[in-house]
């Protein structure tokens, strides 16, 4: 199955799973200018709360409009969440870019998707939250949308609705044993909502127009938004071995090779407060 796992560097070529002895390292020291590779796509996987301890200097680097919504949370553990992701996000961006993560500078689009402002290295990214843990993706050259969620076993999941899920999907979803179906809802959502992300209109585009599989992939999965007059053909990778739910990484144009890491540099890293005190 086309699973990756964060307790080890995997690195998948095409959607087929490289022997252990045979994976390429996810992650070059931090500030290299080239770590990302042309048709690669890198995943980075962190435990939120082991940064707690670094809020104050992760909020130091934030803007003020990153300041003033993480201002909005209500929950202290909500509120240090955003700041973390927000801040780890700046710094891993620098650490690619070659530059401070002070002077990494968002744009969003009308969707609100938030991009890397003109003048920088090409660089696409995407994160995902889900529970204690964020999930970041990054590219040099194609669009990525990631998506992560828990698996809750709290509510049934016997129907799917017909404004999320097309006939197709529905009809793939009702020959499944009830066993089978909550994973499968969780798997669909995970892929629409990675595609979505990626392609940057986010739920402005009816869930029911992207048609995904709902079982396991083999291999990476394509798909594209039906009526989409621009037709981009989008690639669907599953994340199933991640420590907090299920997940999806969704690629343009075809497949890549995908790594991941669980990011173990990066607190060390922050401390230095330089870019390249990591060996």
């Amino acid at each position: 199955m086309n699973t990756v796992s964060v307790r080890s560097v995997t690195t998948l070529q095409q959607g087929l799973q490289i022997p252990e002895e045979e994976a390429v390292e996810a992650l070059s020291r931090p500030g290299d200018p080239h770590i990302v590779d042309a048709g690669e796509v890198q995943l980075i996987a962190v435990e939120v709360k082991r940064f707690f301890p670094l809020t104050e200097k992760l909020a130091a680097i934030l803007s003020e409009d990153e300041l003033a919504r993480a201002a909005r949370f209500r929950f202290q553990n909500a509120r240090l969440s955003y700041i973390t992701a927000r801040g780890l996000l700046r710094h891993l961006l620098a650490a690619y870019l070659d530059t401070s993560p002070e002077a990494v500078r968002f744009a969003y689009n009308t969707y609100g998707k938030p991009v890397l402002k003109n003048g920088v290295r090409p660089l696409q990214f995407n994160l995902s939250h889900a529970g204690a843990w964020v999930l970041y993706s990054l590219s040099r050259d194609r669009q990525v949308g990631v998506d992560l969620e828990p698996i809750r076993q709290e509510f049934p999941c016997e129907y799917l609705d017909p404004n999320v899920f097309s006939e197709r999907e529905q009809a793939e979803f009702d020959r499944l044993s009830s066993g089978a179906k909550h994973r499968a809802f969780i798997r669909g959502w995970t892929r629409k909502e990675a595609l979505l992300k990626g392609d940057g209109r986010g739920l402005s585009v009816p869930l029911h127009r992207v048609e995904v599989p709902l079982g396991d992939l083999m291999y990476p999965a394509p798909v594209t938004i039906r009526g989409d007059r621009a037709g981009t053909r989008w690639w669907l990778y599953s994340l199933e071995s991640l420590p907090e739910g299920i997940g999806a990484l969704a690629v343009e144009g075809g497949p890549v090779r995908v790594s991941i890491d669980r990011g173990a540099w990066l607190a060390e890293w922050i401390e230095h407060g330089a870019l390249h005190a990591v060996a």
